[in-house]
């Protein structure tokens, strides 16, 4: 836990912070006769947890990562994608018809797929709810627009509270950086 962290009744919040990632994107060349694999680099601004990325608390029951990220991919500045990403996560969100960033059952995209970031693919969401001086990220898991419910066997579910003025404080510094 870091040192900003504010206590509550119920014990110290998370706090919700960001961190740019470098990773590769795996493309597949289907043309012609042969498959080929390129590799493209991608940074993208990712979710932290207390200072640990959040795809790191989402242990695969194989101990890998999830691969998933956010819509802050760099050079996507004032796309519509990550600014109503971003949007989603406030308290009073009415969705755009641009974008598409809640499940039917209103869940919250919190990271999307890293190919084609569409809530159809593997989609890791939460139920998002907010309270006077909290805001809660609870019941964290996989989901696709294709299916009725959230899959909660891949990963241990997991719940994060957020002061929520830091929180809607950090949500909002990253609106202005993409456009919002």
């Amino acid at each position: 836990m870091s040192n900003n962290s504010e206590e509550s009744a119920e014990g110290i919040l998370d706090e919700l912070g960001t961190e740019w990632v470098a990773t590769e994107d795996v493309i597949i060349d289907i043309r012609g006769w042969r498959n080929r694999k390129r590799r493209t680099p991608v940074n993208f601004l990712d979710w932290t947890i207390n200072g640990v990325a959040l795809r790191s608390h989402l242990r695969l029951h194989d101990g890998s990562v999830a691969d998933e990220r956010t819509q802050m991919v760099r050079g996507t500045e004032g796309h519509p994608y990550p600014v109503e990403s971003l949007r989603a996560l406030l308290d009073g969100y009415q969705p755009n018809d641009e974008a598409w960033v809640r499940f039917a059952d209103s869940r919250t995209a919190i990271l999307y797929c890293s190919q084609c970031g569409d809530l159809n693919c593997a989609t890791i969401s939460a139920r998002i709810d907010f309270e006077n001086t909290k805001v809660r990220w609870s019941s964290v898991a996989y989901q696709t627009g294709l299916s009725e419910k959230p899959d909660f066997e891949e990963f241990e579910p997991v719940t994060f509270t957020f002061a929520r003025r830091a929180y809607e404080t950090t949500i909002r510094e990253q609106l202005r950086h993409w456009g919002g």
